[in-house]
């Protein structure tokens, strides 16, 4: 593990578990950190922890986390940690320490947060929305049961994890890039012209 894991992992005491699954998004009903929450306790991946990164706690945050303590027992083997107002550097120290990435918004578009797990290596599993079912790099589930058995395939199966993630560094490499954009930022310029 690398100095910006570890100090990530130190400075918000978080224990080193066989299987980290992280979750960056806003705390809001659309990028709806409850579905992970559920697929996440539906998984029961031994031995592991669930981070989610928001800007800042708010109503959504204090529901999702209310949920949780009111449905499941207190004796676990895995573990629910919720952050607020992570700097950069330990947001990028959390993507270099998870094993597994994780989205689970309703509504996107082109999820950065899931290009950036990618640019990391990193395997990600994501619900549908969008043109995620288009991505490369992880695992495109539709309900939480999906996610959940997801969860589970890719904690017990790490050769897949890294070939996901090799898979999605290469689409970051090759398509995600300035060059690529401005092309087809042209190019749409260029259509519209002629509308």
């Amino acid at each position: 593990m690398n100095h910006l894991a570890e100090s990530f992992l130190d400075y918000y005491g978080i224990r080193r578990t066989k299987t980290l699954f992280l979750c960056v998004a806003n705390y809001s009903w659309r990028k709806d950190q409850g579905f992970a929450l559920q697929a996440f306790r539906k998984a029961a991946v031994p031995d592991s922890t669930l981070i989610f990164i928001g800007s800042e706690f708010n109503e959504c945050s204090a529901a999702f986390q209310q949920s949780d303590t009111t449905s499941h027992s207190s004796t676990r083997s895995s573990q629910v940690v919720w952050l607020e107002k992570v700097n950069r550097e330990h947001t990028l120290g959390a993507l270099q320490a998870c094993d597994v990435f994780v989205l689970s918004a309703n509504h996107e578009a082109q999820p950065i947060a899931l290009l950036e797990a990618m640019s990391y290596k990193k395997p990600w599993i994501a619900r549908q929305a969008g043109c995620i079912d288009r991505m490369e790099g992880g695992l495109c589930v539709r309900s939480a049961s999906g996610m959940a058995k997801a969860m589970r395939k890719l904690a017990t199966d790490s050769a897949l994890r890294f070939q996901l993630g090799a898979v999605g560094r290469q689409t970051v490499e090759k398509r995600y890039t300035s060059a690529n954009y401005g092309a087809a930022y042209c190019e749409l310029l260029s259509d519209l012209k002629t509308v």
